[in-house]
């Protein structure tokens, strides 16, 4: 039985890996929110050699690549689909209890447009 811990330096999948895994640890840097999506890709690189990532999250009146950030979503709990027709039926004599949540969005770093922007309930709080 041969051991198969040494590889061929000289293997072009193994050059390719090295290549996009030193890429994305340089943008590590440079870009720290979208390393990790470029590592992923890279691992997809490796071991799909057919398949090239090509969908990447690209502003559209740029063309810079968006950054994942945090928005906050504030939603009522009583939005779902289940309960929507009962919480539209008594609406007028209940409160509603909100709850906040971190969600992540991209966002373009120079004209700040938000894509996926979360829904927000649009039944406002009663006082």
């Amino acid at each position: 039985m041969k051991n198969n811990t040494n590889k061929d330096a000289n293997d072009p999948l193994e050059l390719r890996i090295g290549f996009l895994a030193h890429s994305s640890f340089k943008l590590l840097d440079k870009i720290p929110s979208i390393s990790h999506y470029l590592m992923r890709c890279a691992v997809g690189f490796s071991t799909q050699t057919h398949k090239v990532p090509t969908e990447f999250n690209v502003c559209k009146s740029c063309g810079i690549l968006l950054v994942p950030c945090v928005s906050l979503e504030i939603r009522c709990r009583k939005c779902t689909k289940r309960n929507r027709k009962t919480f539209k039926k008594y609406l007028k004599n209940k409160t509603h209890k909100m709850y906040h949540k971190n969600k992540m969005v991209y966002k373009c770093t120079t004209c700040c447009n938000i894509v996926n922007l979360p829904s927000v309930c649009k039944y406002n709080k009663k006082k």
